[in-house]
Protein backbone atom coordinates (compact mmCIF):
# COMPACT_ATOMS: atom_id res chain seq x y z
CA UNK A 1 0.00 0.00 0.00
CA UNK A 2 1.35 3.41 -0.94
CA UNK A 3 0.22 6.66 0.65
CA UNK A 4 2.06 9.83 -0.42
CA UNK A 5 5.11 7.83 -1.52
CA UNK A 6 5.38 5.89 1.77
CA UNK A 7 5.43 2.10 1.52
CA UNK A 8 4.06 0.22 4.52
CA UNK A 9 6.23 -2.77 5.40
CA UNK A 10 4.75 -3.62 8.79
CA UNK A 11 4.71 -7.44 8.50
CA UNK A 12 8.22 -7.49 6.98
CA UNK A 13 9.57 -5.17 9.69
CA UNK A 14 7.90 -7.27 12.38
CA UNK A 15 9.51 -10.47 11.05
CA UNK A 16 12.94 -8.81 10.90
CA UNK A 17 12.54 -7.47 14.43
CA UNK A 18 11.57 -10.89 15.83
CA UNK A 19 14.49 -12.55 13.98
CA UNK A 20 16.94 -9.99 15.40
CA UNK A 21 15.55 -10.45 18.92
CA UNK A 22 15.72 -14.25 18.65
CA UNK A 23 19.42 -14.01 17.71
CA UNK A 24 20.08 -11.81 20.75
CA UNK A 25 18.17 -14.12 23.09
CA UNK A 26 20.17 -17.03 21.70
CA UNK A 27 23.50 -15.21 22.30
CA UNK A 28 22.55 -14.31 25.88
CA UNK A 29 21.30 -17.83 26.68
CA UNK A 30 24.51 -19.43 25.41
CA UNK A 31 26.62 -16.89 27.32
CA UNK A 32 24.67 -17.69 30.49
CA UNK A 33 25.03 -21.43 29.94
CA UNK A 34 28.79 -21.08 29.43
CA UNK A 35 29.13 -18.90 32.54
CA UNK A 36 27.24 -21.40 34.70
CA UNK A 37 29.37 -24.30 33.49
CA UNK A 38 32.65 -22.43 33.89
CA UNK A 39 31.75 -21.40 37.45
CA UNK A 40 31.49 -25.04 38.56
CA UNK A 41 34.92 -26.01 39.83
CA UNK A 42 36.27 -29.49 40.02
CA UNK A 43 35.78 -31.02 43.43
CA UNK A 44 35.78 -34.71 42.96
CA UNK A 45 38.10 -37.11 44.62
CA UNK A 46 41.66 -36.16 45.48
CA UNK A 47 44.84 -38.01 46.30
CA UNK A 48 46.22 -37.78 49.82
CA UNK A 49 49.69 -38.13 51.22
CA UNK A 50 53.09 -37.59 49.58
CA UNK A 51 53.91 -39.31 46.36
CA UNK A 52 56.89 -41.60 46.63
CA UNK A 53 58.63 -43.51 43.88
CA UNK A 54 56.51 -46.49 42.87
CA UNK A 55 53.80 -45.84 45.50
CA UNK A 56 50.27 -45.25 44.28
CA UNK A 57 48.31 -42.60 46.19
CA UNK A 58 44.91 -43.42 47.61
CA UNK A 59 41.91 -41.49 46.46
CA UNK A 60 39.78 -40.42 49.38
CA UNK A 61 36.87 -38.18 50.12
CA UNK A 62 35.80 -35.29 47.99
CA UNK A 63 35.83 -31.53 48.12
CA UNK A 64 32.20 -30.59 48.43
CA UNK A 65 31.01 -27.04 48.06
CA UNK A 66 30.35 -24.99 51.14
CA UNK A 67 26.94 -23.35 51.68
CA UNK A 68 26.64 -20.32 49.42
CA UNK A 69 29.30 -21.56 46.97
CA UNK A 70 28.63 -22.83 43.48
CA UNK A 71 28.29 -26.64 43.58
CA UNK A 72 31.58 -28.39 42.94
CA UNK A 73 31.71 -31.03 40.24
CA UNK A 74 31.56 -34.52 41.74
CA UNK A 75 30.38 -36.69 38.85
CA UNK A 76 29.73 -34.04 36.18
CA UNK A 77 26.02 -34.87 35.85
CA UNK A 78 24.76 -31.44 36.93
CA UNK A 79 27.28 -29.60 34.76
CA UNK A 80 26.41 -31.70 31.70
CA UNK A 81 22.69 -31.18 32.31
CA UNK A 82 22.86 -27.37 32.02
CA UNK A 83 21.25 -26.65 28.66
CA UNK A 84 19.60 -23.91 26.65
CA UNK A 85 16.10 -24.26 25.25
CA UNK A 86 14.91 -21.73 22.66
CA UNK A 87 11.31 -21.21 21.55
CA UNK A 88 10.74 -22.14 17.90
CA UNK A 89 9.06 -18.86 16.96
CA UNK A 90 9.10 -16.35 19.79
CA UNK A 91 12.20 -14.50 21.03
CA UNK A 92 12.37 -16.41 24.34
CA UNK A 93 14.74 -18.96 25.81
CA UNK A 94 15.46 -20.86 29.02
CA UNK A 95 18.69 -22.00 30.60
CA UNK A 96 18.56 -24.63 33.31
CA UNK A 97 18.86 -28.26 34.32
CA UNK A 98 16.50 -31.21 34.40
CA UNK A 99 18.46 -33.02 37.13
CA UNK A 100 16.30 -33.71 40.21
CA UNK A 101 18.69 -32.22 42.75
CA UNK A 102 19.45 -29.01 40.80
CA UNK A 103 16.57 -27.15 42.45
CA UNK A 104 17.60 -28.35 45.93
CA UNK A 105 21.15 -27.12 45.33
CA UNK A 106 20.00 -23.75 43.96
CA UNK A 107 17.42 -23.00 46.67
CA UNK A 108 18.38 -25.29 49.54
CA UNK A 109 16.30 -28.13 50.95
CA UNK A 110 15.06 -27.76 54.53
CA UNK A 111 14.00 -31.40 55.23
CA UNK A 112 17.56 -32.57 54.56
CA UNK A 113 19.18 -29.50 56.11
CA UNK A 114 20.87 -28.62 52.81
CA UNK A 115 21.90 -24.97 52.59
CA UNK A 116 21.59 -23.27 49.19
CA UNK A 117 24.48 -23.56 46.75
CA UNK A 118 23.22 -21.21 44.03
CA UNK A 119 24.65 -21.52 40.54
CA UNK A 120 21.92 -20.04 38.29
CA UNK A 121 21.22 -16.75 40.06
CA UNK A 122 24.86 -15.64 40.48
CA UNK A 123 25.57 -16.41 36.81
CA UNK A 124 22.51 -14.40 35.79
CA UNK A 125 23.80 -11.41 37.76
CA UNK A 126 27.26 -11.73 36.17
CA UNK A 127 25.85 -11.95 32.62
CA UNK A 128 23.21 -9.22 33.08
CA UNK A 129 25.41 -6.21 32.09
CA UNK A 130 26.55 -7.97 28.93
CA UNK A 131 22.97 -9.02 28.13
CA UNK A 132 21.84 -5.41 28.47
CA UNK A 133 24.53 -4.27 26.04
CA UNK A 134 23.56 -7.01 23.55
CA UNK A 135 19.92 -5.91 23.61
CA UNK A 136 20.95 -2.25 23.36
CA UNK A 137 22.72 -2.82 20.03
CA UNK A 138 21.09 -1.17 17.04
CA UNK A 139 19.08 -3.39 14.71
CA UNK A 140 20.30 -2.73 11.18
CA UNK A 141 17.75 -1.22 8.83
CA UNK A 142 15.31 -0.25 11.54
Amino acid sequence: MTVSGVIWRGPEANMRLIAALRMRVKRVCFLLEADIKSSMKMGGRSATGKKEEGVKLKKTGSFRSKPGEVPRVQTGTLKRSITTELHEVLPTGRVGSNVEYARALELGYAPRNLSPRPFLRPATLRVEPLAKSIFAERIDGM
